[in-house]
């Protein structure tokens, strides 16, 4: 049953370019230094390995931080032009005879030696609620004994899960609270509208530790005046 709404090889990002998502970024002076900050938090738990595997890379703007860590680096992304854009990004870095990627979703990645860290940087926001315990556990399963998930999403405001969707109207960007139905509706559009499920903290860990996780650190980052504690947060499992 946990099937249902998985990514296919053929998934599309609904937000095309990321561009909600940057105008949300544009408009917050300290967006890139507090990510920065937080990634070089969790690359302070990290010791020198032979695999990472970033498990939804994007354009793979986050391989080069913590690529020369490790011997090699699988990137997984399931959007053929997200995956084809990283492959820019990373041939710029001088890192392509490092990488090697991957167009499968994370759920179909099989490996002959198991990872050192695995990077899941703002994707469970975004899936299917009956999918992440899916890929919490099919990520624990590709990790090494010891290994370590550095894992990112968006942080609920709330003491509860708050689902919301996020597209561009006229230039801005433009969030809106809606039902968790509506959610799962839009998962696999293509029409530009982002959902975004923000965890409250119990939620995620009851999330992590049943697929077999334990909480390391946690952590909250970037602060606004619409989230004082954080839009973000950081956790570090093994």
């Amino acid at each position: 049953m946990f099937l249902t709404n998985m990514l296919k090889s053929d998934y599309v990002y609904p937000d095309a370019n990321d561009a909600a998502t940057v105008t949300v970024v544009m408009k917050e002076d300290t967006w890139e230094q507090d990510e920065k900050e937080v990634l070089a938090y969790a690359k302070s738990f990290i010791q020198k390995g032979k695999i990472f595997i970033d498990a939804g890379c994007g354009f793979g703007r986050l391989i080069p931080v913590f690529a020369q860590c490790f011997e090699k680096v699988i990137a997984v992304e399931p959007d053929l032009q997200r995956i084809q854009k990283a492959k820019e990004t990373i041939a710029l870095a001088g890192l392509s005879k490092k990488v090697e990627f991957v167009h499968l979703p994370i759920e179909e990645v099989t490996i002959k030696d198991k990872a050192a860290v695995i990077l899941s940087s703002h994707i469970i926001q975004h899936i299917s609620t009956t999918a992440v315990p899916v890929m919490l556990r099919k990520i624990r399963t590709l990790l090494k004994r010891g290994g370590l998930l550095i894992l990112t999403t968006s942080n609920s405001p709330r003491e509860t899960d708050r689902f919301v969707q996020s597209y561009l109207r006229n230039g801005k960007s433009i969030q809106e609270e809606i039902q968790k139905t509506k959610f799962e509706s839009l998962v696999d559009a293509t029409d530009g509208v982002l959902p975004v499920r923000q965890y409250s903290s119990q939620s995620l860990v009851n999330l992590l530790e049943h697929a077999g996780f334990t909480v390391v650190a946690q952590r909250l980052f970037h602060k606004s005046t619409i989230y004082p504690k954080g839009k973000d947060v950081l956790v570090i499992v093994k």
